[in-house]
């Protein structure tokens, strides 16, 4: 039932943006996704520092406690956060995207606590709230995408549905955000949720930056072409959340002895999801493809090929991180993911000096991406062999 509710979650996502390609032209696809870019980072942020925290609880209780604090935590600090998303991309798209950054702005919070509500109702055993409220999201969006709106309906439509769904979370878990204690769940340290927040943030905006030199370097289509590659992977993308969010708490409680087979299969298992799945839309047709990105899919076809290489790779890669996050091994999982986030600003450094196409970006990312799997597992199968007691050791860094 978990991995039913995020993949709801995830065609949810895969709709909206799905919705803005097919509403928009190339380049105001581009300049929706730069946007969109930094509203997913945002989000990530919150589920790698408050959701990991309520993974690694030992109790339902426990759970649902986190839960309340971190959800105020996420109210108190959404003015920031809508600065933080607002700034940036007027800075790359002009004013022109005003009304869209305003909608996601106002989302943001919104998002991030319904989001939350997901990893509660999963930690405390009650996967079926985070699938009924999902379920009512994603009717929203398919509704907005059966009417074929215009962007900026589309988004407001999406945004009902969010607050529709996380007032539906609230409600079957029967909690609230705990507003009184939310400056206390701000100041709480966790080294495992705190190493994995930043390696996020680092990883999107490496991510950003790279989406960036594209659109400045190639022009903004380019950054749609990648983003769009991306997109059409959202079942891979489904299934690598599921494994941060229902697979990191059985590997945490698993002997540290035997953590390093349950993580490998994670590893094996997607690695074949994102090779079969990358083979289907190598040979989708062109029609099918612009069903699902109008105009934009022409060039999200042709870097498409280096997409899936970096998938596999981040495949690869997700067991190893699951295994560092599980042992919490805060500083060596810090190698790791700010790594892989310095490898891809290099990868796109040297495409905007030596390519001229948004194919030299997408192969700057699966490069950087191979290297990252790389030194994931052979950092964990270090740490592992040479300190077998490293889930028993203490959070700090």
């Amino acid at each position: 039932m978990a991995l039913a509710d995020q993949a709801l979650s995830g065609l949810s996502n895969f709709l909206t943006v799905v919705l803005m390609a097919r509403s928009a032209d190339p380049d105001g696809f581009g300049r929706f996704v730069l946007v969109y870019a930094m509203f997913v980072a945002a989000l990530g942020l919150a589920r790698q520092l408050w959701g990991t925290r309520i993974s690694l609880t030992a109790s339902p209780g426990a759970a649902e406690e986190q839960a309340r604090r971190v959800m105020a935590a996420a109210l108190f600090v959404a003015p920031l956060a809508a600065c933080v998303l607002a700034v940036p991309s007027l800075a790359l798209t002009g004013w022109v995207s005003l009304p869209v950054v305003l909608l996601l702005a106002a989302a943001l919070p919104v998002v991030v606590v319904q989001d939350l509500g997901r990893y509660a109702a999963i930690a405390v055993g009650r996967p079926a709230v985070a699938l009924v409220s999902d379920l009512l999201w994603v009717s929203a969006v398919v509704a907005a995408y059966v009417v074929r709106p215009s962007l900026l309906v589309a988004l407001t439509i999406w945004l009902a549905g969010a607050l529709v769904a996380l007032l539906a979370a609230l409600a079957g878990l029967r909690i609230a955000p705990s507003v009184g204690r939310a400056w206390a769940a701000l100041r709480e340290r966790h080294a495992t949720g705190e190493v994995t927040a930043g390696g996020y943030v680092a990883a999107s905006l490496a991510t950003y930056v790279t989406l960036g030199l594209a659109t400045v370097t190639v022009g903004a289509a380019a950054a749609g072409a990648v983003r769009g590659a991306s997109t059409v992977m959202a079942p891979i993308n489904t299934l690598f959340a599921f494994a941060g969010l229902a697979v990191l708490p059985v590997v945490f409680r698993t002997s540290p002895h035997e953590r390093l087979r349950p993580v490998g299969r994670v590893s094996a298992a997607l690695v074949a999801a994102s090779a079969v799945w990358g083979a289907v839309l190598l040979v989708l047709p062109a029609q099918t493809g612009e069903l699902l990105l109008g105009e934009s899919w022409a060039g999200a076809r042709s870097v498409l090929p280096w997409t899936v290489v970096e998938y596999v790779a981040l495949a690869a890669a997700t067991g190893a991180v699951l295994g560092l996050q599980a042992h919490r091994q805060a500083r060596h999982l810090a190698v790791v993911l700010f790594s892989g986030s310095v490898f891809v600003v290099a990868a796109g450094l040297l495409a905007a000096l030596l390519g001229d196409s948004a194919a030299a970006f997408a192969a700057g990312l699966a490069v950087a991406t191979v290297l990252y799997a790389v030194l994931a597992w052979a950092t964990l199968y270090r740490r592992r062999t040479l300190d077998p007691r490293s889930g028993e050791g203490s959070t700090a860094l």
